[in-house]
């Protein structure tokens, strides 16, 4: 399926500039918070897997994406074992509108791409001059940042400190 969808990537021309795919376990309570952050730092969409809720997060993703302020998929395979990558694998398989965007980011629910606002205001202007530079994939460093320090979980809403 990778193999086949990576030579789709390569015969269609995008018309969007960057997407999340991401997958959702009972994460309810940090959805709201974590899409907003990455709309507001420019991703044109994002497209949530998800599989097996418990706290009944799937409702608040349905009503998301009834509004098109996501693409919910709700994956549930019938296998426990690599669930995330089945889910992954299913969404580029099934949801050609993903060919529609240039960058895909994949990212967990737990995780928020953060960007130096000393050089990049949005995600747009980072991924323009990716392109300028001919990139046809970018990695990005993992970095545990919090303002007070926690290193463990917490089921306290995130908060984002600008110093």
């Amino acid at each position: 399926g990778y193999a086949l969808w990576s030579q789709m990537r390569r015969l269609i021309k995008s018309r969007k500039q960057s997407c999340i795919l991401a997958t959702a376990r009972d994460e309810g309570i940090y959805l709201l918070e974590w899409i907003a952050w990455h709309r507001a730092i420019g991703f044109d969409h994002i497209f949530i897997c998800s599989n097996s809720n418990m706290d009944r997060s799937d409702e608040l993703l349905q009503a998301l994406s009834a509004n098109g302020i996501i693409t919910w998929v709700d994956t549930n395979p019938e296998s426990p074992i690599q669930i995330q990558r089945k889910a992954y694998g299913a969404a580029m398989a099934n949801l050609p509108q993903m060919l529609d965007y240039q960058w895909t980011l994949v990212i967990d629910l737990d995780e928020f791409l953060a960007l130096d606002f000393n050089f990049y205001t949005e995600i747009r202007t980072f991924f323009d001059l990716q392109d300028a530079r001919g990139a046809d994939g970018i990695a990005f460093s993992w970095v545990m940042m919090t303002p007070d320090g926690k290193t463990s979980h917490d089921a306290q809403p995130l908060s984002l400190i600008h110093i």
